[in-house]
């Protein structure tokens, strides 16, 4: 009865029989080790979607991954424009002036400035194709300084309700919309930005206000 015996670690590598050539006779020699495959020179062997382990440093990043903190940023910007419009609907609500609202709006602020340095990232690293198909860098440059004007105009008008402030706070929306609301038909779930900024816009607009019990009282 034959035996066969599973080769291990510490079993040499069989020998195969290879002929010596015209000179006739033949000698055994070691088969050759099989290796694992070895990138290119620039390149990087590992599956997809899972990064290597140094894929955190910053040179590392694909475009891809620089995409994703692309999608991030942006979800938590529209996240904060919706606790900001909230907290200062709920302020006018109790008829006293917080300084919650005005921090989540700095915040958001803060925020939508990381996403734009994202996508400036995003652009370098895919030579201009993202901005590309999305108008090209003037539309770009257009949105990010109607971006600005709004927000500032809203933070430092929100106190007082100034017409700035609703006006910016409106625009801030219809950015929002404009850029969720043509996706729902591929993904339902962009419903939900557009759903949450229009719900609180409404809130801060036409919500109920109390008067401010800082407020002069009219004498009799």
């Amino acid at each position: 009865m034959d035996v066969t015996v599973r080769p291990n670690k510490l079993i040499p590598p069989p020998l195969r029989q290879v002929p010596a050539g015209p000179a006739g006779g033949e000698f055994f020699r070691a088969a050759p080790e099989r290796r694992p495959p070895t990138a290119a020179p620039g390149k990087r062997l590992f599956r997809r979607g899972v990064p290597p382990a140094d894929a955190t440093r910053m040179d590392d990043m694909s475009p891809s991954q620089i995409a994703f903190w692309v999608r991030w940023t942006a979800r938590l910007s529209v996240a904060l424009y919706s606790l900001a419009l909230a907290g200062f609907a709920w302020s006018a609500y109790r008829g006293r002036e917080t300084r919650a609202p005005v921090r989540i709006l700095q915040s958001f602020i803060l925020s939508h400035t990381i996403h734009f340095a994202f996508v400036a990232w995003l652009t370098v690293a895919t030579a201009g194709q993202n901005i590309a198909q999305r108008g090209g860098p003037l539309l770009t440059a257009a949105v990010g300084i109607v971006f600005y004007v709004a927000s500032f105009a809203w933070l430092f008008g929100a106190g007082q309700r100034r017409r700035s402030a609703l006006a910016g706070a409106t625009v801030l929306w219809l950015m929002f919309v404009g850029t969720y609301a043509g996706r729902i038909p591929k993904r339902a779930m962009f419903a939900l930005p557009v759903a949450a900024t229009t719900i609180a816009l409404c809130a801060y607009l036409f919500g109920p206000r109390r008067q401010s019990f800082s407020s002069p009282k009219p004498v009799s």
